[in-house]
């Protein structure tokens, strides 16, 4: 047996075509279910699980501050390997959360498979938190072959190395006719309706999550989110929006009221939503002139759908990517105009359309 651990929409969204894939070859496998999939707030995404056709064998609650969250996933998973022994537990990246369910399945002697391991993101402290659950896995499974590289250079044993590419892109068909993500969906209401409203026209989404080891201690996930709205305002004459609520990181209140607020005041130009969910967030990309933001999702997946991304701040500093990402800080707002201009370009879409990805 197998167990599968996930905590958020995003780590779902890249598991959920090796479950498959795993049921279909006739393993057994248990889906244990946390964190932010378990959070209303946050769009209680286990629904998403659900609708996959996987029901989770244990949901293990794990809220509030980061180590509070991660403390009762310790606790929790602690609980589960005593009863449940599976031959591995798969832990994809990087979430404080995961480094919770990688410290008991250590302790509980069940040995770990690491995907996404050897990656660099340095204004996170999930930077950190991915080197730990490497450094406790006992079969690793980077995205490229500069990955694999650090980690054998952390002392890993390279016969327990095996680069695989990124798991998010398997399941994506990256042609213009895209079956999987064309097809009908079953999208709750929602999200179908927001899909929608980016192929109707020109549309740029959105998604920026705190960066949780800033260089500037003045930094905010509010004041960031700020300085981008403003920034594409400009934008709107020409634009639509959609945004995708951050994380759980830290707590994101102030900011979603920020986002709501915005909504309501362009409503007829801009959408906000929890989550898209990972087919409807690449259905949304793939149509949309440009992804923005500092999500992994703009630099592993987003440049083999052939459009542009806007990485912005300190978050992914440091990741590998392909030449349709570019950067800008995230303090300045005539940089982000500046930048935003650039994302827009010809030039860009035609580097875009190349597809071009370390990571496929």
């Amino acid at each position: 047996m197998i167990t599968i651990a996930t905590g958020t929409r995003a780590d779902w969204g890249i598991l959920r075509p090796l479950a498959r894939q795993l049921k279909d070859m006739g393993a057994e496998i248990e889906i244990a279910v946390t964190h932010a999939h378990l959070i209303p707030e946050l769009g209680y995404t286990v629904s998403e699980i659900i609708a996959d056709g996987f029901t989770p064998a244990v949901e293990i609650p794990a809220h509030g501050t980061p180590a509070e969250a991660t403390a009762m996933a310790l606790k929790g998973f602690g609980e589960y390997f005593h009863t449940h022994r599976p031959k591995y537990v798969v832990i994809l990246g990087d979430r404080f959360e995961m480094l919770g369910v990688a410290t008991a399945a250590l302790l509980a002697g069940i040995p770990i498979a690491h995907i996404a391991g050897g990656t660099v993101s340095e204004g996170a402290f999930d930077d950190r938190i991915r080197n730990a659950i490497s450094q406790m896995a006992s079969i690793h499974f980077p995205e490229t072959d500069e990955c694999a590289e650090r980690l054998h250079a952390m002392g890993i044993p390279a016969d327990t190395i095996h680069t695989s590419g990124a798991l998010g892109l398997s399941g994506i068909d990256l042609s213009d006719t895209d079956p999987d993500n064309s097809r009908s969906c079953n999208y709750p209401a929602e999200v179908a309706e927001i899909i929608a409203f980016v192929k109707a026209a020109p549309t740029l989404i959105m998604t920026l999550h705190a960066e949780t080891a800033p260089s500037d201690p003045s930094y905010t996930l509010r004041g960031a989110t700020s300085n981008l709205l403003e920034a594409v305002t400009p934008l709107l004459d020409t634009h639509r929006l959609v945004i995708t609520y951050p994380n759980a990181d830290v707590d994101p209140t102030s900011t979603i009221a920020l986002i709501k607020q915005f909504t309501a005041r362009f409503s007829d130009r801009v959408r906000s939503i929890p989550s898209l969910g990972h087919k409807g967030y690449i259905e949304a990309a793939k149509a949309s002139a440009g992804v923005i933001g500092n999500s992994s999702s703009g630099i592993v997946e987003v440049p083999s759908l052939g459009v542009p991304t806007l990485d912005i701040g300190l978050r992914q500093r440091g990741r590998q990517h392909g030449p349709s990402v570019i950067h800008s800080p995230a303090t300045n707002v005539t940089s982000l105009r500046t930048a935003l201009a650039r994302l827009l370009s010809p030039e860009l879409k035609a580097i875009a359309a190349r597809r071009s990805n370390p990571y496929y």
